[in-house]
């Protein structure tokens, strides 16, 4: 069962949380929100997305770093000012070690859900 969740804050890793409790726009979790204990744990995210605009750099070094550390397997970024969507996979040693841009006219699907695919213009 997928469960989207706007707006929740996030139990990062241990280190980081004391600093930090950032609210990404968007959780899908990979169980049920009756299963959940408090915020959600990086493993019961199949996706955390963010919405950037002026924040771009922020979001992809800051936050990809948190989200990295934390172990979030997969965090993307919808860029309003180039409409692309920035994808961010395997995560290990605090980064992601791929990272992929879509734009408008592709097709972009989370690796936990692969069969659901959605064009990226139509995330904007």
């Amino acid at each position: 069962m997928l469960f989207v969740m706007p707006e929740p804050s996030l139990d990062l890793n241990p280190e980081d949380n004391p600093k930090s409790e950032p609210q990404p726009d968007v959780l899908v979790l990979n169980c049920s929100i009756r299963t959940l204990l408090g915020r959600p744990r990086p493993e019961e995210l199949l996706l955390v997305a963010e919405v950037s605009g002026a924040f771009l750099g922020f979001d992809l070094m800051v936050r990809g770093g948190l989200y990295a550390r934390a172990g979030i397997a997969e965090y993307w970024i919808l860029d309003l000012n180039e409409r692309r969507v920035i994808v961010h996979r395997r995560p290990e040693g605090g980064q992601y070690l791929e990272r992929w841009a879509y734009l408008e006219e592709e097709m972009v699907s989370n690796l936990g859900a692969p069969e659901v695919s959605i064009r990226v213009g139509d995330l904007f």
